[in-house]
């Protein structure tokens, strides 16, 4: 669920330099040892059968904390997951607010798949 708006947002971030990963996960590197981090997290729960909503999340992870956390803890280090540090995209804006957006893709006799946007969605800042 919601794979089409990954697959929708997945060509603009690769333009704008992110790698991608698996888990709907995008990094760009900052610096040496430090990356960018944007995410699309989903939520089914609380929604309609076949409901799926995308809340975008930025963050940025600092490799040798994660590689000192990943000893202490004595589990093996991952490249990129988790973020050291990450909030939901929309407490980041000006209006620090909460952002989450709720794709609709309907299903028309005529037209076949279309995909709609529910008013307020903002994946982006506008």
């Amino acid at each position: 669920m919601g794979d089409f708006v990954v697959e929708a947002v997945a060509p603009l971030l690769k333009l704008a330099g992110f790698k991608r990963h698996a888990d709907s996960v995008y990094t760009l590197d900052l610096s040496p040892g430090i990356l960018g981090w944007f995410g699309l997290n989903r939520a089914t729960r609380h929604r309609a059968p076949g409901e799926v909503e995308i809340n975008p999340v930025v963050g940025v992870r600092f490799q040798e904390v994660e590689q000192l956390v990943s000893a202490l803890c004595g589990e093996k280090f991952h490249s990129h997951i988790p973020p050291t540090v990450s909030s939901p995209l929309g407490y980041v804006m000006p209006d620090a607010r909460y952002r989450g957006a709720i794709p609709k893709l309907t299903v028309t006799p005529l037209l076949g798949f279309h995909l709609r946007s529910t008013r307020g969605m903002a994946l982006a800042p506008t």
